[in-house]
């Protein structure tokens, strides 16, 4: 209870006593007064001890409250740590500068380097010389731009010598308003890297055994001619965008096309010819040529066609 009221209730039982009526009505309400001060005072007591108690609960459930939030936030952090040291691919972290602040198990594997080996190392001089440029533009980009991700490839030298291709996406990681750093995930692209190699070294060979060859080789696919090699272009005398623009009628001289075209469609539907065939054609200048012919049937994007 203030003290002031204790004070005013004090003051108007002082004035009751000094009064000259002095009554017995008067002894009665100092009486109350005195009770009333008595019961507010032990209110006024209670009411500290209520007070004092509830203060302790509260600092109680606030620390009850932020060690939960720790734990809670422990936990979180652990499957967070345990779901990245799992992971298949490599997971690593830089500051603003791309220098390794984390990396996860998979990146030692991948690089060949221990953890102490690569943190506080800027990444480039992992990246095979070759790469690093374009690279750190890629990156330098996303930084500039404030792109949230951005995927790249590039080859990569391990610490045994050996190199190894690698398909990035980079997160910027962001601190409000400011970029601390990028987060990246790395899988292992070597074999499909090779397999591409191998391919494109094969359709090379391909290519210049059809270009050099000393016969024509076209495929048709609805009465057009959909590839060509030059030996075509040099028999009929066409530029080779032209024979594209033509149906292939237009070079069957008219006597021998529904011979010829009886017996292409026919291979198209999967009936054996055996042999070849031979009839005449036209050149550009109009000149008749004798063709001596051998096809067969092929998938060309996805559909039938001659060969």
């Amino acid at each position: 209870m203030p003290v002031w009221v204790v004070d005013i209730l004090r003051m108007e039982i002082v004035k009751m006593g000094e009064s000259r009526e002095s009554s017995g009505r008067a002894a009665e309400q100092i009486s109350e007064l005195q009770e009333r001060i008595r019961t507010l005072e032990q209110e006024k007591e209670s009411l500290k001890k209520s007070l004092a108690l509830a203060n302790s609960e509260r600092v109680k459930m606030k620390e009850t409250s932020k060690k939960e939030t720790l734990e809670a936030l422990r936990r979180s952090e652990e499957r967070y740590r345990q779901i990245v040291e799992s992971a298949r691919d490599g997971i690593f972290r830089t500051d603003d500068k791309g220098r390794f602040v984390y990396v996860n198990e998979v990146t030692t594997r991948i690089t060949g380097y221990e953890r102490e080996d690569l943190i506080g190392r800027d990444y480039r001089k992992f990246v095979r010389a070759d790469c690093r440029e374009a690279v750190h533009a890629v990156l330098t980009k996303q930084y500039e731009e404030k792109t949230p991700y951005q995927y790249c490839e590039y080859a990569i030298a391990r610490k045994d010598g050996r190199e190894l291709w690698l398909g990035q996406s980079t997160q910027l990681v962001m601190r409000g308003e400011e970029i601390v750093g990028f987060q990246a995930v790395a899988h292992d692209l070597t074999d499909r890297k090779k397999a591409e190699d191998a391919l494109k070294k094969a359709e090379e060979k391909y290519r210049l055994l059809v270009d050099n060859a000393r016969d024509a080789i076209l495929i048709i696919q609805n009465g057009m001619i959909k590839f060509t090699n030059p030996r075509l272009v040099e028999i009929l005398g066409y530029a080779e965008d032209e024979l594209y623009e033509h149906a292939i009628t237009k070079f069957i001289h008219e006597e021998d096309r529904e011979l010829v075209m009886e017996l292409h469609f026919k291979r198209l539907n999967g009936n054996d010819m055996p042999g070849g065939a031979t009839f005449r054609g036209y050149t550009k200048t109009g000149a008749v040529i004798w063709l001596d012919v051998t096809a067969v049937s092929v998938e060309w994007e996805g559909r039938t066609a001659g060969l």
